[in-house]
């Protein structure tokens, strides 16, 4: 067994990281969330990627990432 995993590979003996994630007001968190990796930085916005997704989502998500 080697240290560090090869490229490409998880270490399994770490343990998984955790973020505060927040509702974004008028929508339903199963549908979109906010995620905050850093204190210092702004949050990120995380939809779901099954199916279709309201529209007061959609119009949240840029033209080339939908």
């Amino acid at each position: 067994m080697h240290g560090a995993p090869w490229p490409g590979e998880a270490d399994a003996t770490a343990e998984p990281a955790t973020f505060p994630a927040y509702a974004v007001k008028g929508l339903d968190p199963a549908d979109a969330i906010a995620i905050r990796l850093y204190a210092d930085e702004e949050p990120f916005f995380m939809v779901r990627m099954d199916g279709d997704l309201p529209p007061e989502v959609e119009k949240l998500i840029p033209a080339g990432e939908r």
